[in-house]
């Protein structure tokens, strides 16, 4: 892998499954933990409208890393997939945010491996095509924000924590309509979802980064 909703993912891949990330302005962090005692209405989403926003898909990336036998941290992703958010500007935590990976679309630069990733060991893509999010609770604090929700991969939902950085919320100076810009990072073991193969010479903890712009839906 926002009460916003994203059902769409695209673009990176590799070994573990997950979520890529495009950085913020210099007050942007993505380790700031956002109060959430209260519904903060303060955000800097206040200055959107509320509604159904969807990915620019030019601008939106899934990416992964590990260890590998110490020796690297390759970067994976995933090339296709869909993000939808319903905004609720007055009131982030009631918006929503789901997103839609094509399993198959994962991504190593190596056409080899590519086909391992997708072999039944590992992603088993030609039973379980889709890996999806959807958050279940959001909260936002300023630009910090966190979501968390089910990650479901082969079948195996299991609840993960994505701390991010709203980098922007503004009118995009060239499509003309409101846009929302977000950093996000979540780390979680691959074998929650079944994903075992080499562990631990291959490194279980995967770290997860996704960058999105997400571009308000036009009304019929």
């Amino acid at each position: 892998m926002f009460a916003i909703r994203f059902s769409q993912i695209a673009t990176v891949g590799a070994s573990l499954l997950i979520l890529t990330a495009c950085g913020g302005g210099e007050d942007a962090t993505t380790s700031a933990e956002p109060d959430t005692s209260t519904n903060v209405v303060d955000s800097v989403v206040a200055a959107l409208p509320s509604g159904a926003y969807d990915l620019d898909k030019s601008h939106g990336y899934i990416s992964f890393s590990y260890s590998h036998l110490g020796f690297s941290n390759p970067l994976l992703g995933f090339m296709e997939f869909d993000v939808t958010t319903d905004l609720v500007a007055a009131n982030p935590a009631e918006s929503t945010i789901s997103a839609t990976i094509a399993a198959n679309s994962i991504y190593s630069r190596v056409a080899k491996f590519d086909e391992h990733l997708r072999g039944e060991e590992l992603f088993d893509t030609a039973n379980y095509p889709a890996i999806t999010f959807s958050a279940d609770s959001i909260a936002i604090n300023g630009k910090a924000f966190t979501m968390t929700g089910p990650l479901t991969i082969k079948g195996i939902a299991t609840d993960v924590t994505f701390v991010g950085t709203i980098n922007k919320a503004a009118d995009h100076p060239m499509r003309k309509v409101p846009t929302l810009g977000v950093s996000a990072t979540a780390t979680v073991k691959r074998s929650d979802w079944g994903l075992t193969l080499a562990v631990p010479a291959v490194g279980d903890e995967v770290t997860i980064d996704v960058e999105f712009e997400m571009l308000k839906r036009e009304e019929s």
